[in-house]
Protein backbone atom coordinates (compact mmCIF):
# COMPACT_ATOMS: atom_id res chain seq x y z
CA UNK A 1 0.00 0.00 0.00
CA UNK A 2 1.28 3.50 -0.84
CA UNK A 3 2.23 5.73 2.07
CA UNK A 4 -0.42 8.32 2.88
CA UNK A 5 1.88 11.31 2.41
CA UNK A 6 2.73 10.09 -1.10
CA UNK A 7 -0.95 9.79 -2.02
CA UNK A 8 -1.55 13.31 -0.74
CA UNK A 9 1.40 14.60 -2.77
CA UNK A 10 -0.06 13.03 -5.92
CA UNK A 11 -3.40 14.68 -5.14
CA UNK A 12 -1.74 18.08 -4.74
CA UNK A 13 0.16 17.61 -8.00
CA UNK A 14 -2.83 16.37 -9.99
CA UNK A 15 -3.63 19.74 -11.58
CA UNK A 16 -0.17 20.12 -13.07
CA UNK A 17 0.21 16.46 -14.01
CA UNK A 18 -3.17 16.34 -15.73
CA UNK A 19 -2.19 19.35 -17.81
CA UNK A 20 1.40 18.57 -18.81
CA UNK A 21 2.22 14.86 -18.53
CA UNK A 22 3.32 12.98 -21.67
CA UNK A 23 0.70 10.23 -21.65
CA UNK A 24 2.20 7.76 -24.13
CA UNK A 25 5.76 7.84 -22.79
CA UNK A 26 4.71 7.49 -19.14
CA UNK A 27 2.12 4.83 -19.88
CA UNK A 28 4.50 2.68 -21.93
CA UNK A 29 7.22 2.97 -19.28
CA UNK A 30 4.90 1.86 -16.47
CA UNK A 31 3.60 -0.99 -18.60
CA UNK A 32 7.13 -2.08 -19.45
CA UNK A 33 8.08 -2.11 -15.76
CA UNK A 34 4.96 -4.22 -15.05
CA UNK A 35 3.49 -1.56 -12.79
CA UNK A 36 0.48 -1.37 -15.10
CA UNK A 37 -1.16 -4.43 -16.63
CA UNK A 38 -2.58 -4.45 -20.14
CA UNK A 39 -6.03 -4.04 -18.64
CA UNK A 40 -4.99 -0.90 -16.76
CA UNK A 41 -3.44 0.56 -19.91
CA UNK A 42 -6.64 -0.07 -21.84
CA UNK A 43 -8.68 1.55 -19.06
CA UNK A 44 -6.46 4.65 -19.13
CA UNK A 45 -6.65 4.91 -22.92
CA UNK A 46 -10.45 4.67 -22.76
CA UNK A 47 -10.70 7.45 -20.17
CA UNK A 48 -11.31 10.18 -22.76
CA UNK A 49 -9.12 13.11 -23.79
CA UNK A 50 -5.49 13.72 -22.78
CA UNK A 51 -6.36 15.43 -19.48
CA UNK A 52 -8.66 12.58 -18.45
CA UNK A 53 -6.00 10.01 -19.39
CA UNK A 54 -3.38 11.82 -17.31
CA UNK A 55 -5.71 11.89 -14.30
CA UNK A 56 -6.44 8.19 -14.79
CA UNK A 57 -2.69 7.42 -14.71
CA UNK A 58 -2.32 9.26 -11.39
CA UNK A 59 -5.32 7.45 -9.89
CA UNK A 60 -3.95 4.09 -11.01
CA UNK A 61 -0.50 4.84 -9.55
CA UNK A 62 -2.09 5.71 -6.18
CA UNK A 63 -3.61 2.22 -5.90
CA UNK A 64 -0.42 0.29 -6.64
CA UNK A 65 1.82 0.92 -3.67
CA UNK A 66 5.12 2.62 -3.04
CA UNK A 67 6.87 0.78 -5.87
CA UNK A 68 4.46 2.44 -8.29
CA UNK A 69 5.24 5.88 -6.85
CA UNK A 70 8.96 5.47 -7.50
CA UNK A 71 8.34 3.93 -10.93
CA UNK A 72 6.13 6.92 -11.76
CA UNK A 73 8.99 9.22 -10.75
CA UNK A 74 11.32 7.35 -13.12
CA UNK A 75 8.66 7.37 -15.84
CA UNK A 76 8.51 11.16 -15.76
CA UNK A 77 12.28 11.31 -16.09
CA UNK A 78 12.13 8.83 -18.95
CA UNK A 79 9.57 11.10 -20.65
CA UNK A 80 12.04 14.00 -20.30
CA UNK A 81 9.79 15.89 -17.93
CA UNK A 82 12.14 16.51 -14.99
CA UNK A 83 10.08 19.53 -13.87
CA UNK A 84 7.17 17.14 -13.22
CA UNK A 85 9.43 14.57 -11.56
CA UNK A 86 10.58 17.34 -9.21
CA UNK A 87 7.03 17.49 -7.84
CA UNK A 88 7.49 13.94 -6.48
CA UNK A 89 11.16 14.15 -5.57
CA UNK A 90 10.70 15.26 -1.91
CA UNK A 91 9.14 11.86 -1.10
CA UNK A 92 11.33 9.66 -3.30
CA UNK A 93 13.53 7.38 -1.20
CA UNK A 94 17.15 8.44 -0.97
CA UNK A 95 18.26 5.00 -2.17
CA UNK A 96 16.38 5.53 -5.43
CA UNK A 97 17.99 8.92 -5.96
CA UNK A 98 21.41 7.42 -5.24
CA UNK A 99 20.76 4.69 -7.79
CA UNK A 100 19.85 7.30 -10.37
CA UNK A 101 23.06 9.17 -9.63
CA UNK A 102 25.07 5.99 -10.02
CA UNK A 103 23.36 5.43 -13.36
CA UNK A 104 24.49 8.89 -14.46
CA UNK A 105 20.90 10.11 -14.40
CA UNK A 106 21.32 12.54 -11.54
CA UNK A 107 20.78 15.48 -13.88
CA UNK A 108 17.10 14.51 -13.88
CA UNK A 109 16.76 14.12 -10.13
CA UNK A 110 17.12 17.67 -8.84
CA UNK A 111 20.38 19.21 -7.61
CA UNK A 112 22.96 18.70 -10.32
CA UNK A 113 26.50 19.41 -11.29
CA UNK A 114 27.26 21.94 -14.01
CA UNK A 115 28.55 19.17 -16.25
CA UNK A 116 25.40 17.11 -15.94
CA UNK A 117 23.23 20.17 -16.53
CA UNK A 118 25.11 20.86 -19.74
CA UNK A 119 24.68 17.23 -20.76
CA UNK A 120 20.93 17.42 -20.12
CA UNK A 121 20.70 20.65 -22.04
CA UNK A 122 22.40 19.13 -25.08
CA UNK A 123 20.12 16.11 -24.96
CA UNK A 124 16.96 18.19 -24.72
CA UNK A 125 17.78 20.75 -27.38
CA UNK A 126 18.55 19.97 -31.02
CA UNK A 127 21.67 21.15 -32.84
CA UNK A 128 19.54 23.58 -34.87
CA UNK A 129 18.69 25.67 -31.81
CA UNK A 130 20.88 28.74 -31.22
CA UNK A 131 23.56 27.93 -28.67
CA UNK A 132 25.05 29.86 -25.79
CA UNK A 133 23.74 32.32 -23.23
CA UNK A 134 23.27 35.98 -24.10
CA UNK A 135 25.84 37.38 -21.68
CA UNK A 136 27.53 39.28 -24.53
CA UNK A 137 24.28 40.80 -25.82
CA UNK A 138 25.01 44.14 -27.47
CA UNK A 139 22.38 46.35 -29.05
CA UNK A 140 23.37 47.84 -32.41
CA UNK A 141 22.96 51.60 -32.01
CA UNK A 142 21.98 54.18 -34.62
CA UNK A 143 25.16 55.99 -35.61
CA UNK A 144 23.70 59.45 -36.19
CA UNK A 145 20.55 61.37 -36.99
CA UNK A 146 21.47 61.00 -40.66
CA UNK A 147 20.50 57.32 -40.65
CA UNK A 148 17.67 56.23 -42.99
CA UNK A 149 15.37 55.62 -40.01
CA UNK A 150 15.97 59.09 -38.58
CA UNK A 151 15.51 60.68 -41.99
CA UNK A 152 12.22 58.81 -42.33
CA UNK A 153 11.08 60.06 -38.92
CA UNK A 154 11.91 63.65 -39.78
CA UNK A 155 9.84 63.36 -42.97
CA UNK A 156 6.93 61.43 -41.37
CA UNK A 157 6.58 62.78 -37.84
CA UNK A 158 2.81 62.35 -37.86
CA UNK A 159 2.95 58.61 -38.55
CA UNK A 160 5.80 57.56 -36.21
CA UNK A 161 5.79 57.69 -32.42
CA UNK A 162 8.57 59.92 -31.04
CA UNK A 163 10.75 57.85 -28.73
CA UNK A 164 13.62 60.09 -27.72
CA UNK A 165 13.18 60.88 -24.01
CA UNK A 166 15.81 60.06 -21.39
CA UNK A 167 15.01 57.45 -20.30
CA UNK A 168 12.86 56.34 -23.23
CA UNK A 169 10.42 55.05 -20.64
CA UNK A 170 9.90 52.76 -17.69
CA UNK A 171 10.07 48.98 -18.03
CA UNK A 172 8.45 46.69 -15.45
CA UNK A 173 9.32 42.97 -15.45
CA UNK A 174 7.30 40.44 -13.45
CA UNK A 175 9.44 37.35 -12.91
CA UNK A 176 7.59 34.49 -11.20
CA UNK A 177 9.90 31.54 -10.60
CA UNK A 178 8.87 29.71 -7.41
CA UNK A 179 5.27 28.51 -7.06
CA UNK A 180 3.41 26.88 -4.19
CA UNK A 181 1.65 24.28 -6.36
CA UNK A 182 3.35 24.48 -9.76
CA UNK A 183 6.83 23.47 -10.94
CA UNK A 184 9.65 25.96 -10.53
CA UNK A 185 10.18 27.90 -13.76
CA UNK A 186 13.82 26.98 -14.24
CA UNK A 187 15.58 29.30 -16.67
CA UNK A 188 13.32 32.28 -16.03
CA UNK A 189 16.13 34.05 -14.19
CA UNK A 190 18.07 33.95 -17.48
CA UNK A 191 15.11 35.45 -19.35
CA UNK A 192 14.86 38.16 -16.73
CA UNK A 193 18.57 39.04 -16.89
CA UNK A 194 18.59 39.06 -20.69
CA UNK A 195 15.53 41.30 -20.88
CA UNK A 196 16.93 43.71 -18.30
CA UNK A 197 20.15 43.90 -20.31
CA UNK A 198 18.27 44.41 -23.58
CA UNK A 199 15.86 47.10 -22.45
CA UNK A 200 18.51 48.95 -20.44
CA UNK A 201 20.63 49.20 -23.58
CA UNK A 202 17.56 50.33 -25.52
CA UNK A 203 17.28 53.24 -23.10
CA UNK A 204 14.68 52.14 -20.54
CA UNK A 205 14.70 52.32 -16.76
CA UNK A 206 14.05 48.73 -15.69
CA UNK A 207 12.41 47.53 -12.47
CA UNK A 208 11.94 43.83 -11.62
CA UNK A 209 9.33 42.26 -9.35
CA UNK A 210 9.90 38.66 -8.22
CA UNK A 211 7.49 35.86 -7.18
CA UNK A 212 4.20 37.71 -6.78
CA UNK A 213 0.64 36.56 -6.28
CA UNK A 214 -1.94 37.73 -8.81
CA UNK A 215 -3.27 40.27 -6.32
CA UNK A 216 0.24 41.66 -5.94
CA UNK A 217 0.81 41.68 -9.71
CA UNK A 218 -2.37 43.66 -10.31
CA UNK A 219 -1.46 46.08 -7.53
CA UNK A 220 2.06 46.58 -8.92
CA UNK A 221 0.91 47.18 -12.50
CA UNK A 222 -1.63 49.74 -11.26
CA UNK A 223 1.10 51.51 -9.30
CA UNK A 224 3.30 51.39 -12.39
CA UNK A 225 0.48 52.89 -14.48
CA UNK A 226 0.23 55.90 -12.15
CA UNK A 227 3.98 56.52 -11.84
CA UNK A 228 4.57 60.28 -12.35
CA UNK A 229 7.75 59.55 -14.31
CA UNK A 230 5.56 58.56 -17.29
CA UNK A 231 4.80 62.26 -17.79
CA UNK A 232 8.28 62.81 -19.21
CA UNK A 233 8.69 59.44 -20.96
CA UNK A 234 8.01 58.49 -24.58
CA UNK A 235 6.82 54.90 -24.09
CA UNK A 236 6.41 52.08 -21.57
CA UNK A 237 7.16 48.36 -21.44
CA UNK A 238 5.69 45.60 -19.25
CA UNK A 239 6.96 42.01 -19.31
CA UNK A 240 5.31 39.04 -17.58
CA UNK A 241 7.26 35.81 -17.03
CA UNK A 242 5.01 33.27 -15.31
CA UNK A 243 2.87 30.17 -15.68
CA UNK A 244 -0.39 30.68 -17.52
CA UNK A 245 -3.55 29.19 -18.98
CA UNK A 246 -5.10 30.61 -22.16
CA UNK A 247 -5.91 34.24 -21.22
CA UNK A 248 -4.99 33.88 -17.56
CA UNK A 249 -1.81 34.60 -15.64
CA UNK A 250 -0.92 32.43 -12.64
CA UNK A 251 0.46 33.81 -9.40
CA UNK A 252 2.78 31.98 -7.04
CA UNK A 253 0.41 31.42 -4.11
CA UNK A 254 -1.58 28.34 -5.12
CA UNK A 255 -4.04 26.69 -7.48
CA UNK A 256 -6.63 29.47 -7.13
CA UNK A 257 -4.13 32.29 -7.70
CA UNK A 258 -5.33 33.27 -11.18
CA UNK A 259 -5.63 36.64 -12.94
CA UNK A 260 -7.32 37.32 -16.26
CA UNK A 261 -5.00 39.14 -18.65
CA UNK A 262 -7.75 41.65 -19.48
CA UNK A 263 -7.93 43.60 -16.19
CA UNK A 264 -4.14 43.44 -16.14
CA UNK A 265 -3.98 45.20 -19.52
CA UNK A 266 -6.83 47.56 -18.65
CA UNK A 267 -4.69 48.97 -15.85
CA UNK A 268 -2.50 50.51 -18.56
CA UNK A 269 -5.20 52.02 -20.78
CA UNK A 270 -5.73 55.74 -21.32
CA UNK A 271 -8.43 56.02 -18.65
CA UNK A 272 -6.46 54.24 -15.91
CA UNK A 273 -3.03 55.53 -16.95
CA UNK A 274 -3.63 59.05 -18.29
CA UNK A 275 0.08 59.85 -18.25
CA UNK A 276 0.50 57.07 -20.85
CA UNK A 277 -2.33 58.28 -23.07
CA UNK A 278 -1.13 58.56 -26.65
CA UNK A 279 2.14 56.81 -25.80
CA UNK A 280 3.03 53.31 -27.03
CA UNK A 281 2.74 50.58 -24.41
CA UNK A 282 4.51 47.31 -25.23
CA UNK A 283 3.46 44.20 -23.27
CA UNK A 284 5.32 40.90 -23.60
CA UNK A 285 3.84 37.76 -21.99
CA UNK A 286 5.96 34.62 -21.64
CA UNK A 287 3.53 32.01 -20.32
CA UNK A 288 1.74 28.88 -21.43
CA UNK A 289 -1.80 29.44 -22.72
CA UNK A 290 -2.97 25.82 -22.61
CA UNK A 291 -1.67 22.26 -22.80
CA UNK A 292 -1.67 21.63 -26.55
CA UNK A 293 1.69 20.91 -28.17
CA UNK A 294 2.48 22.03 -31.70
CA UNK A 295 3.97 19.10 -33.63
CA UNK A 296 4.39 21.17 -36.78
CA UNK A 297 3.50 20.26 -40.36
CA UNK A 298 5.39 19.82 -43.59
CA UNK A 299 4.80 22.72 -45.96
CA UNK A 300 4.73 23.17 -49.72
CA UNK A 301 6.94 25.69 -51.49
CA UNK A 302 3.93 27.06 -53.36
CA UNK A 303 0.24 27.41 -52.67
CA UNK A 304 -2.74 27.38 -54.99
CA UNK A 305 -4.34 30.29 -53.19
CA UNK A 306 -3.91 32.79 -50.44
CA UNK A 307 -5.39 33.32 -47.02
CA UNK A 308 -7.32 36.50 -46.46
CA UNK A 309 -6.14 38.79 -43.69
CA UNK A 310 -7.71 38.13 -40.31
CA UNK A 311 -9.56 41.05 -38.80
CA UNK A 312 -8.34 39.95 -35.37
CA UNK A 313 -10.18 39.85 -32.06
CA UNK A 314 -11.12 43.53 -32.05
CA UNK A 315 -12.97 43.66 -35.40
CA UNK A 316 -11.32 46.96 -36.25
CA UNK A 317 -11.79 46.91 -40.00
CA UNK A 318 -15.40 45.74 -39.94
CA UNK A 319 -16.52 48.64 -37.77
CA UNK A 320 -14.67 51.47 -39.54
CA UNK A 321 -16.78 54.11 -41.28
CA UNK A 322 -15.55 54.67 -44.84
CA UNK A 323 -14.49 58.23 -45.39
CA UNK A 324 -14.88 59.21 -41.75
CA UNK A 325 -13.93 62.82 -41.09
CA UNK A 326 -10.81 63.29 -38.97
CA UNK A 327 -11.32 65.86 -36.23
CA UNK A 328 -8.71 68.43 -35.36
CA UNK A 329 -8.64 67.30 -31.70
CA UNK A 330 -9.99 63.75 -31.82
CA UNK A 331 -10.95 61.75 -28.75
CA UNK A 332 -8.43 58.96 -28.43
CA UNK A 333 -9.73 55.40 -27.83
CA UNK A 334 -8.83 54.33 -24.30
CA UNK A 335 -7.45 50.99 -25.57
CA UNK A 336 -5.25 52.46 -28.31
CA UNK A 337 -1.45 52.54 -28.45
CA UNK A 338 -0.97 48.96 -27.21
CA UNK A 339 1.22 46.18 -28.57
CA UNK A 340 0.69 42.80 -26.86
CA UNK A 341 3.06 39.95 -27.74
CA UNK A 342 2.48 36.39 -26.52
CA UNK A 343 4.93 33.50 -26.52
CA UNK A 344 2.30 31.21 -28.03
CA UNK A 345 -1.30 31.23 -29.33
CA UNK A 346 -4.27 30.33 -27.09
CA UNK A 347 -4.48 26.66 -25.96
CA UNK A 348 -0.77 25.96 -26.63
CA UNK A 349 2.22 25.51 -24.34
CA UNK A 350 5.36 27.60 -24.58
CA UNK A 351 8.83 26.13 -24.19
CA UNK A 352 11.65 27.10 -21.86
CA UNK A 353 15.16 25.73 -21.39
CA UNK A 354 16.68 25.67 -17.91
CA UNK A 355 20.06 26.97 -19.14
CA UNK A 356 19.10 29.32 -21.98
CA UNK A 357 15.69 30.56 -20.95
CA UNK A 358 12.53 30.53 -23.04
CA UNK A 359 12.58 30.33 -26.82
CA UNK A 360 10.41 33.45 -27.10
CA UNK A 361 12.62 35.64 -24.91
CA UNK A 362 15.82 34.36 -26.53
CA UNK A 363 14.46 35.34 -29.92
CA UNK A 364 13.28 38.76 -28.71
CA UNK A 365 16.69 39.59 -27.27
CA UNK A 366 18.64 38.42 -30.31
CA UNK A 367 16.34 40.02 -32.90
CA UNK A 368 15.84 43.33 -31.08
CA UNK A 369 19.56 43.72 -30.38
CA UNK A 370 20.44 43.29 -34.05
CA UNK A 371 17.53 44.94 -35.86
CA UNK A 372 16.03 47.61 -33.55
CA UNK A 373 18.23 50.24 -35.20
CA UNK A 374 16.34 50.01 -38.50
CA UNK A 375 13.09 48.05 -37.99
CA UNK A 376 9.81 49.00 -36.34
CA UNK A 377 8.17 46.86 -33.66
CA UNK A 378 5.90 44.98 -36.08
CA UNK A 379 8.87 44.07 -38.26
CA UNK A 380 10.85 43.04 -35.19
CA UNK A 381 8.12 40.76 -33.86
CA UNK A 382 7.60 39.22 -37.29
CA UNK A 383 11.31 38.36 -37.25
CA UNK A 384 10.84 36.92 -33.73
CA UNK A 385 7.98 34.77 -35.02
CA UNK A 386 10.15 33.53 -37.86
CA UNK A 387 13.11 32.78 -35.60
CA UNK A 388 11.08 30.81 -33.07
CA UNK A 389 9.21 28.94 -35.80
CA UNK A 390 12.30 27.99 -37.79
CA UNK A 391 15.17 27.77 -35.30
CA UNK A 392 13.68 26.09 -32.24
CA UNK A 393 12.45 22.53 -31.74
CA UNK A 394 12.32 20.04 -28.89
CA UNK A 395 14.01 16.67 -29.23
CA UNK A 396 11.71 14.54 -27.07
CA UNK A 397 9.83 11.60 -28.57
CA UNK A 398 7.73 14.08 -30.54
CA UNK A 399 9.50 17.10 -32.02
CA UNK A 400 7.47 20.06 -30.80
CA UNK A 401 7.43 23.53 -32.29
CA UNK A 402 6.19 26.91 -31.11
CA UNK A 403 4.54 29.90 -32.77
CA UNK A 404 4.44 33.27 -30.98
CA UNK A 405 1.76 35.82 -31.80
CA UNK A 406 1.18 39.52 -31.30
CA UNK A 407 -1.74 41.95 -31.44
CA UNK A 408 -1.22 45.59 -32.35
CA UNK A 409 -3.43 48.47 -31.32
CA UNK A 410 -0.73 50.95 -32.27
CA UNK A 411 -1.88 53.80 -34.49
CA UNK A 412 1.61 54.79 -35.63
CA UNK A 413 4.88 53.05 -36.36
CA UNK A 414 7.02 52.42 -33.30
CA UNK A 415 10.83 52.41 -33.42
CA UNK A 416 13.16 52.05 -30.45
CA UNK A 417 15.67 54.50 -31.99
CA UNK A 418 18.55 52.98 -29.96
CA UNK A 419 21.24 55.53 -29.15
CA UNK A 420 19.16 58.55 -30.22
CA UNK A 421 17.75 60.89 -27.56
CA UNK A 422 15.84 64.16 -27.69
CA UNK A 423 19.00 66.26 -27.56
CA UNK A 424 20.70 64.32 -30.33
CA UNK A 425 17.75 63.86 -32.69
CA UNK A 426 15.92 67.17 -33.05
Amino acid sequence: MMRNERRKLLDRSLLVLSREMEVDDVLHYLQGKEVFTDAVVEKVQAAGGPSAQRAAIVRAVKTRGDRAFEAFFRALLHARQPHLADLLRPLVDEAVLQTLENENESHYAGDTTIASRVKLNRMDMPPMEPTGLLEDLRVDMIDSNQSPVMEMFLKNRDSIYPNFSVPKGLCLIFNNENFASMPRRQGTEIDCANLKNLFTQLGYSVKIEHDLSCKEMLSRVRSFASDPQHRFASSAIVVVLTHGERDQLLGVSGDDDVLSVYPFLEALNARNAPLLSGKPKLVFIQACRGDRRDTGVKFMDESDGFQQANDGPFGLFNCMRPGAVVETNPIRPRESDFLIAYATPPTYVSWRNSLRGSWFVQAICEVFAKHARNADILQLLTKVNQRVAECFQTSCSSSYKQMPEFHSRLIKQFYFFPGITRSSSV
